[in-house]
């Protein structure tokens, strides 16, 4: 028996490998929306209905619009047109207009509630 230093490193069967996603364009904005098309090898006998998509670590469900002085909109990134052909993965996401405005100086958008969106994320596709 291994002591806890002395661990075995084995690779999980089930550990995936990362795979760098080819992207058209690399910078979303809030007060314009942006479609990137998206590209990459599916792996062999994945079923490309098996991706979940994060975006800054959550599901992309979970990035909702300002509505009614909260967050309780739709989505506002969105992935579209996902076929696999060859396999090739290809696909749409669409970062759509947070505030369903491009001026971020209207009188109901206090800096801190679209401060809080700013900054670098990561967007992963995850196979289920």
């Amino acid at each position: 028996m291994a002591s806890h230093d002395q661990k075995e490193n084995k690779t999980s069967p089930q550990a995936k490998a990362v795979q760098e996603i080819k992207m058209n364009h690399y910078v979303a904005s809030m007060t314009e929306k942006r479609t990137f098309q998206v590209k990459f090898t599916l792996p062999q006998n994945v079923d490309s209905k098996s991706i979940s998509w994060t975006y800054g670590g959550k599901p992309l469900s979970e990035w909702k619009k300002f509505a009614q002085r909260d967050y309780t909109g739709p989505s506002f990134i969105t992935v579209s047109d996902g076929k696999a052909k060859d396999g090739q993965y290809t696909a749409n996401i669409t970062f759509d207009l947070s505030y369903d405005t491009d001026n971020l100086a209207e009188p109901r958008l206090q800096r801190p509630l679209y401060a809080s969106l700013m900054g670098t994320q990561r967007h992963y596709g995850t196979l289920r």
